[in-house]
């Protein structure tokens, strides 16, 4: 064969190949489009969902199950419908536009809270806010808003997900800061036209942090109530409350005695007690393992021990979370993957409650008679700044 005709053949086979392709992209679209435009045709879906969520760092996987009704109201501003949520046999969540409700079975508990005083109590901004499935009440583009984005590469497959063919699409996100492999997975059935799974995957540090959801007996209706929110299902708790938020830890100062604060250091035999501390300053950082924020917080720390160790300032990092011997390989990993210069001190579980910090992380300033003269809770990006002002001002 000459080698013109090695040509020819070479171009039938990219074109023969381009059709495939181009025949393989449509069906994949084609199937997306029914996906989007079923959904809008209903008001109302049910389904059974396993959730399985992994933090960062975390060792294990955690799986949750619930039944989930939801009816689309577009008329409603906080969630965009009403909604019963029953996790397992242990609690029940539900929302009919006028009250997010919280029970608990055991003890036959349902507590009540005003959506318009508390509109994120209980659902928004905790695990439970995953089991809604947002794309289907507020009617969303799902994976065609995602293919619409520049930024974002997306694959196609065929796959099985249970007994059921399914178009499989996997995204590509862009890296967000030290967070990278950021993925999104989504597989749609080809013959109901159902998602059957979705998966959140991103790396921090070489670990993984994973929500993967599991849609069973998806269902939609176009019912306009949940039988659970009718008030039946209320009546059948024995204790009804409604909710006040616990404001006691805002109102209680910190009263610790920091003079009586002893530690063990990390991986020695070492013990610091405080009130030994000659320092003329001391600086506390509050941290633990899972904490993303706190690993985002230790260059600012680092970076003011290497500035004011030779001014009579102490820096140490106070873990009262982790347990040394039980996270051992957790507490290993954690610090081959974050430097941290100053001393970290193991300090025991029981004197938590005693100190009261209540969000990591938490950075202290004491001064040498051991009273607070700086506090952040949380991170902030400012720290070194802010701290930094205060000891100079101190310093003087």
């Amino acid at each position: 064969m000459n080698t013109n005709s090695l040509k020819l053949v070479f171009c039938i086979l990219m074109q023969v190949f381009l059709c495939i392709s181009i025949s393989a992209q449509n069906r994949y679209m084609s199937v997306i489009d029914k996906f989007v435009e079923k959904r809008k045709q209903y008001e109302s879906i049910s389904y059974d969902m396993v959730l399985l969520r992994k933090s960062f760092i975390m060792e294990d996987t955690i799986l949750s199950v619930a039944h989930v009704d939801m009816v689309r109201d577009q008329k409603d501003t906080l969630f965009g419908g009403e909604f019963s949520i029953a996790i397992e046999d242990t609690l029940w969540y539900g929302y009919d536009g006028q009250k997010i409700m919280r029970g608990e079975i055991e003890s036959s508990t349902l507590t009540i809270a005003d959506p318009i005083k508390y509109p994120g109590v209980f659902i928004t901004s905790t695990w439970v806010d995953n089991f809604l499935d947002y794309g289907f009440i507020k009617m969303g583009q799902g994976p065609k808003s995602l293919l619409a984005d520049p930024m974002i590469k997306a694959t196609f497959s065929d796959t099985m997900i249970g007994n059921w063919p399914c178009v499989a699409i996997l995204f590509n996100l862009p890296d967000e800061g030290e967070v990278y492999n950021r993925t999104i997975f989504m597989a749609i059935d080809t013959i109901e036209y159902y998602a059957r799974s979705r998966m959140y995957s991103a790396f921090f540090q070489g670990s993984e942090q994973y929500t993967n959801w599991w849609f069973k007996e998806p269902k939609y209706g176009n019912n306009t109530t949940i039988e659970k929110l009718d008030g039946s299902y209320e009546s059948t708790f024995k204790q009804i409350e409604q909710y006040s938020p616990d404001t006691s830890y805002e109102e209680k100062p910190i009263e610790f005695d920091y003079a009586q604060l002893t530690g063990k250091i990390y991986n020695k035999d070492e013990i610091v007690n405080l009130s030994d501390s000659k320092a003329n300053f001391i600086i506390l950082d509050f941290w633990y393992t899972s904490c993303y924020p706190c690993i985002k917080g230790i260059p600012s720390v680092n970076r003011l021990y290497r500035d004011f160790k030779d001014k009579g300032v102490a820096v140490y990092g106070v873990n009262m979370l982790d347990d040394e011997v039980k996270s051992k390989a957790r507490l290993e990993k954690f610090f081959k993957n974050n430097l941290i210069e100053y001393t970290s001190l193991m300090v025991e579980t029981t004197v938590a409650d005693q100190i009261g910090i209540t969000s990591y992380p938490t950075l202290l300033v004491l001064d040498k008679d051991f009273q607070i003269i700086y506090m952040e809770d949380g991170f902030n990006e400012d720290l070194y700044e802010e701290v930094a002002a205060v000891l100079n001002e101190k310093l003087k």
